[in-house]
């Protein structure tokens, strides 16, 4: 898996705000799946020059990466007190771990969302339910969080018909609205290894 530099991160953003600008996607709203990606969804506010929040909650498996880093972590463990003479290297432990979440995803149900949010709903109000929002994510496995995300605006009074998704990578199966690359990547904010 590929780490990510700062400025390979600034090219894959600017390679995301030229696919919304060639689709002619100017929003409103912009919306962090979590605060993890706050830095994301301020630079994209920056760039369209509006307003951003964030989402506290999602998919009830929502820390995709502190997920991974635990389950790596047992896999660790595991290797070490039970497969000593079994080469099985890092690369393969993560993989299994990835594999381990991505079950956890596929058994978990859905949603769940901090409906106190203040800052959410200030720029809510602000802005207005007829507003386009931009759902922005670090990378989409299951793609549940963006559709939990997704179901609170529209539960809020939103259209959904003028919502978009967008991530930096959607290295699976579900593809967003709008991505920048379909590689692998672990990003500058995520722990070491994964």
């Amino acid at each position: 898996m590929e780490k990510l530099s700062n400025s390979d991160l600034q090219v894959l953003v600017d390679t995301l705000i030229d696919k919304l600008n060639k689709d002619n996607f100017k929003p409103n709203i912009i919306v962090a799946a979590s605060e993890s990606v706050d830095h994301l969804a301020s630079k994209l506010s920056q760039y369209f020059s509006v307003g951003y929040t964030h989402i506290k909650g999602g998919h009830r498996a929502n820390s995709n990466n502190i997920l991974l880093q635990y389950a790596y972590s047992i896999l660790r463990k595991i290797k070490k007190g039970f497969f000593r003479n079994i080469d099985s290297g890092d690369n393969h432990l993560l993989r299994i771990s990835r594999k381990l979440v991505m079950e956890i995803y596929k058994r978990t149900d859905p949603c769940y969302v901090d409906e106190n949010n203040s800052s959410s709903n200030k720029i809510f109000k602000k802005y207005g339910l007829e507003s386009s929002i931009l759902i922005v994510d670090d990378n989409v496995f299951t793609g549940k969080t963006l559709e939990c995300v997704t179901r609170f605006l529209v539960g809020k009074g939103f259209n959904k018909e003028k919502m978009r998704k967008a991530t930096i990578t959607a290295p699976y199966q579900y593809k967003p609205d709008y991505y920048a690359s379909e590689k692998e990547l672990s990003f500058p904010w995520n722990p070491v290894g994964i």
